[in-house]
């Protein structure tokens, strides 16, 4: 199924639009009718037939539905597509659409608005700002006292960009006064003033040197207090070129008392004494007994009743 073609002549005066006697209500239907139908349609066209499809159908609740409420956003949706969806664009169709607007939809101060930007962008992304003073010339002046933001910002780039300074510097400046100081156009329209010299450059905040807390004094300690041991390890200093100091243990004797023998380094281990090997004995030698020596007895020894005294 292929589309309609669009339709190329411009759109009829807004006095001569077909007025029937529908009522306000029933315009309202019909005209939603036919977005619904944009929204059906979208699966049975390509993107270049449903580009058409929606010019028709937007031109069609212009004509036939002129005092619906969809019928002053109709106007913006066909600029858009003229603008920036016919290849190539067709700035002039757009055009013939917004002055209709402008005439017929004057109440409509919102929508009159988006279609003039919409205009604006395009004749700035093209660099037509011969265009854009012709354009918002008569806006800026039917509004000095409260411009629209966007048309007095391009109002004061069309003059900067074609060197009309003066008239620049005022545009801009009143650009300064009606737009928001958080926005990104009045960041522009501030740079554009220093470039120009109507104002002075935005010195630089100097951040100051961050200062260092002051130490906390010392607390008092009574007189008498016994402070707890710290937990922390005892400091220990290193004298470059010093030969480590080792710990040194003494020997203890087989009932853990230390003793007065030569003491040893820590972690050494006492070194055992060899034991000197027994006599060899000579081989077929026989060794007589040794006869058993009498000890002496001390006083107060215990004498077996066998033993004698001597």
């Amino acid at each position: 199924m292929s589309a309609p073609m669009s339709e190329t002549d411009d759109l009829p005066p807004y006095s001569s639009a077909m007025i029937t006697d529908m009522t306000l209500e029933e315009q309202n239907r019909r005209s939603f009718e036919l977005f619904q139908q944009l929204d059906a349609n979208r699966e049975k066209f390509t993107a270049q037939e449903m580009i058409g499809e929606r010019i028709r159908i937007n031109k069609q609740i212009i004509k036939e539905y002129p005092q619906a409420g969809l019928a002053p956003e109709a106007h913006v949706k066909l600029i858009k597509i003229y603008l920036n969806e016919l290849n190539p664009s067709s700035p002039a169709k757009a055009e013939s659409v917004y002055h209709r607007l402008a005439a017929s939809y004057a109440d409509s101060k919102s929508t009159v608005m988006d279609a003039q930007n919409e205009l604006v962008k395009h004749y700035a992304r093209n660099l037509m700002w011969s265009k854009i003073l012709s354009f918002t010339g008569p806006v800026v002046r039917a509004n000095v006292n409260a411009p629209p933001p966007l048309t007095i910002f391009y109002y004061g780039e069309a003059n900067f960009q074609l060197g009309r300074k003066d008239e620049a510097v005022l545009a801009f400046k009143l650009a300064m006064r009606t737009i928001p100081s958080n926005s990104y156009l009045h960041t522009q329209a501030k740079e554009r003033l220093v470039k120009m010299g109507a104002l002075p450059p935005e010195a630089k905040p100097v951040t100051p040197p961050a200062s260092q807390p002051a130490a906390a004094p010392a607390a008092s300690i009574p007189k008498g207090t016994v402070q707890p041991a710290s937990s922390e390890p005892p400091l220990t200093v290193t004298i470059k070129g010093a030969a480590p100091q080792q710990q040194i243990d003494k020997p203890k004797d087989n009932n853990g008392r230390r003793t007065n023998a030569p003491a040893r380094p820590a972690g050494q281990q006492q070194q055992q004494q060899p034991r000197p090997a027994p006599p060899a004995q000579q081989p077929n030698t026989v060794i007589p007994a040794t006869p058993p020596v009498p000890l002496p007895y001390s006083q107060g020894d215990t004498l077996s009743e066998t033993t004698p005294r001597r």
